[in-house]
């Protein structure tokens, strides 16, 4: 689902649509005119390219899980992200690049955040948009870079956020994984973990839902490509809040 931008009037009614409101009631709540109201739901649908509520439900309620006033209150929507994993040849440090291209579905975006977490890696050289983040917070095992968005974005306002930093593993050990967790809504994610020396014999991409994990082999929204050094995943519409990985072994012969 591509989010649509609505105005301030239209997340109000699309609210009450999504509980089954009728068409007097919102009138009444927001002090509107009944052909008010079913202006206001003829555009929102039309946003959502549906005939009717029911028709539009299943993206609707995406919309308000997202982006409702008791949702999980993101501002954006990715268009696409490509991560880059450049391996080095001593197999225990890594040049890694995160770019991301989205909008603002609903402002003010007054800073953009980057979380890194769920590794051990010493990181080093951190940079977005080839800037140095001044603020820096940690939050479990998540390490959050902010930078400040000046002016801040309105809805609908493009951006692009190029984050990269070196990584050495810790203990000098093998890196044996590249992996994202997919906050904002996303449309395309790309993984791509280059070798230095060839595609080791094992390799593996998977998603991990809860504690369960499966593999992205034959799923029909993943595209895997494989050429002499690289690895690729493509996924279209990834589910939020799930981890997405590339996992390795380097036998004793690599």
């Amino acid at each position: 689902m591509i989010i649509p931008i609505l105005t301030t009037r239209q997340r109000e009614i699309l609210e009450f649509l999504y509980v089954g409101a009728t068409r007097k009631e919102i009138a009444s709540s927001l002090n509107l005119s009944p052909e008010t109201v079913k202006m206001h739901t003829k555009n929102i649908l039309d946003k959502f390219d549906a005939t009717s509520v029911r028709d539009g439900f299943k993206f609707i309620s995406q919309y308000i899980t997202y982006y409702g006033r008791a949702g999980l209150g993101y501002q954006t929507f990715l268009k696409n992200i490509y991560h880059r994993y450049e391996i080095g040849p001593d197999l225990t440090t890594c040049k890694v690049r995160r770019l991301s291209e989205g909008y603002v579905v609903h402002g003010p975006l007054k800073e953009h955040v980057y979380s890194i977490g769920g590794t051990n890696d010493i990181l080093s050289n951190v940079k977005i948009n080839n800037e140095v983040p001044r603020n820096l917070e940690t939050s479990g095992a998540f390490i959050n870079y902010k930078m400040a968005s000046t002016p801040p974005l309105r809805d609908g306002e493009e951006f692009t956020r190029d984050l990269s930093f070196d990584a050495r593993s810790i203990n000098e050990q093998k890196l044996h994984q590249s992996s994202i967790i997919i906050g904002t809504p996303v449309a395309k994610v790309t993984l791509e973990v280059v070798f230095p020396r060839g595609i080791p014999n094992y390799i593996n991409g998977s998603v991990i839902k809860g504690v369960n994990q499966s593999n992205l082999k034959g799923e029909k929204n993943v595209t895997i490509v494989e050429n002499e050094t690289s690895y690729i995943v493509e996924i279209l519409f990834p589910d939020s809040e799930q981890q997405y990985s590339i996992d390795w072994k380097f036998d004793t012969n690599y």
